[in-house]
């Protein structure tokens, strides 16, 4: 018999991960904006699915996913290969440099580098980034990152003896590496490719910032300008655009499904291995060296260097009259004041009510049996096939069509609601992972003293799972006050966030007051973690220190 609370957590789970994506379904065969009073016509669907333009937008969307993706796998592949199986120098900053890159918004790098590479006035200007080539290079630095670290750990955790093998049998290094290194990691490589390729579908923040003044469409801003069109929203046009979207993500998720669960390459054993780094000559080191210093110059150096610069220009591209005007105008705005304040609530509030959700979630799946704790785990991590523009989309549709959801609209809350579903499944894998790792005779012992199973899992795996929680706290905290897909869509005027800000001041031609905004919240961002340095040095400090004193 299933417990009451088990039904209403269902209930739950149904209400804010699967409804939003049934309404974009609805939404596709209305005839009037969300919460009128509308009929139903297959119109604009099949007008949609017949319109040239639709057409242009799904290849061109398809064209950029790919592009992307073969570009940082490969980045990707050479700077795990260079950090885990060589001794180039300086292979020890390429983790720390994937990590920063990862951590920044994408709005980040489209504007620093709509900056860096205007073909009038940007530092770099000669490389037109309004371009496709300009494009998929950014979205490419991006996504590098991330593929990084997907492939780092298989080739770190990769037997050395088959690479030995290989080599006394006569055949090259670089031989080995493709017949032997890359054939062994083809389960992450392609996982991570998979990954890729989903994650650039779902793009909204670069493509809108670089590829819409090329002429450049893809579905997530085709979807939002049909939402934001000047003679009325057309949002059946925008649904059906959204259910292709969600169509070819959730076919990708199977293909990544079936790659990674259908593969079983074993690259560690119980037997000790070697694992002896390839000795490069001085040309590969000096390449490999290049190779870094020219990704870290791209990826971080150039756009922050062009993001401080820009934010002391009294106009975008005059290099003279050096002021800070632009700091004083953007602490002086009240709209941007308000969207620190909102941001900073959202972040903070919604990443700790993220991975308290979490942890009751995971621990529920866990223990649970079950079409109900099935039910529970598909709804959760839902969200991760569904692209923040169709997700906020389907919470307009959701919400406005209820009329005592509706007062909601527009409001702090519903931004914190779609902020917190968008923000789940990164919270759920952290939750299960730390949950995972506690072995059930802590709790049994618990419960064998008398405790109840409530009491017994607040008293031992909770303390026990207190810093995973902070580190899922940290980096929900980070992606909600970096997204723009979902508030660009349900944000309002008094609740609107820093990357809805940046993109109206952007957009309005203040390009130097969104550098401020962006430099002021990347030094706050830098002096926070040389405080959180500092305080790790000084408690492992402080810790030595005793146990010394002890002794």
């Amino acid at each position: 018999m299933v417990r009451p609370w088990r039904a209403t957590l269902a209930v739950l789970c149904a209400f804010l991960f699967v409804w939003p994506v049934l309404m974009v379904g609805v939404g596709a065969f209305r005839t009037g904006l969300p919460g009128a009073n509308a009929g139903w016509t297959i119109r604009p669907l099949l007008d949609t699915l017949r319109d040239a333009q639709t057409h242009s937008v799904l290849w061109q969307t398809i064209v950029l996913s790919l592009s992307v993706t073969l570009a940082s796998t490969l980045l990707a592949v050479l700077f795990a290969w260079i950090v885990a199986r060589t001794d180039a120098p300086a292979r020890r900053l390429v983790t720390p440099m994937m990590m920063l890159v990862l951590a920044m918004p994408p709005l980040f790098f489209a504007i620093s580098w709509d900056m860096l590479g205007n073909s009038r006035i940007g530092l770099m200007g000669w490389m037109n980034i309004e371009s496709w080539p300009g494009l998929i290079f950014v979205c490419s630095l991006k996504a590098a990152a991330f593929s990084y670290f997907m492939v780092l750990g298989p080739f770190l955790a990769m037997d050395r003896s088959m690479e030995e093998a290989s080599l006394t049998s006569g055949a090259s290094r670089v031989r080995t590496f493709f017949t032997v290194n890359v054939p062994v990691l083809a389960p992450a490589i392609s996982g991570a490719a998979l990954l890729t390729t989903i994650a650039f579908l779902e793009a909204f923040d670069i493509p809108q910032i670089i590829g819409l003044p090329a002429g450049i469409r893809v579905l997530p801003t085709q979807i939002y300008g049909y939402i934001n069109a000047t003679y009325g929203g057309k949002y059946a046009e925008a649904s059906t655009l959204a259910l292709i979207l969600v169509v070819l993500v959730i076919l990708l998720v199977i293909a990544q499904a079936r790659v990674l669960g259908g593969r079983r390459f074993t690259t560690v054993t119980g037997k000790a291995h070697s694992t002896e780094r390839w000795r490069l000559g001085a040309p590969a080191r000096a390449l490999c060296l290049l190779a870094i210093i020219l990704y870290g110059a791209a990826a971080l150096l150039l756009p922050l260097l062009q993001l401080y610069l820009g934010s002391f220009q009294p106009f975008f591209g005059v290099f003279k009259n050096w002021t800070f005007d632009n700091y004083l105008e953007v602490l002086k705005n009240p709209d941007i004041v308000a969207a620190l304040r909102n941001t900073a609530l959202l972040a903070i509030g919604g990443g700790a009510a993220t991975m308290v959700a979490c942890v009751v979630l995971a621990r529920v799946i866990m223990t649970g049996r079950g079409l109900l704790a099935r039910f529970v785990t598909l709804s959760v991590w839902l969200p991760l096939a569904l692209p923040g523009i169709v997700l906020g989309l389907g919470m307009i549709w959701s919400y406005l069509s209820v009329p005592w959801l509706s007062g909601l609209y527009s409001t702090i809350w519903i931004l914190l609601i779609g902020l917190f579903v968008a923000a789940v499944p990164i919270g759920m894998r952290v939750a299960e992972g730390s949950l995972a790792q506690l072995a059930p005779e802590l709790e049994e012992a618990a419960r064998t003293s008398g405790s109840s199973p409530l009491t017994a899992f607040a008293r031992i795996a909770l303390p026990l799972i207190v810093p995973s929680f902070l580190s899922g706290w940290l980096l929900t905290a980070i992606l909600i006050s970096g997204n723009l897909a979902v508030p660009v869509l349900l944000a309002s005027p008094t609740s609107n966030t820093v990357s809805v800000e940046v993109l109206k001041i952007y957009g309005n031609g203040d390009v130097t007051q969104a550098a401020a905004v962006f430099s002021l919240i990347l030094t706050a961002l830098m002096a926070a973690g040389v405080l959180a340095l500092l305080a790790g040095r000084l408690k492992r400090w402080s810790t030595v220190r005793r146990r010394s004193s002890r002794s």
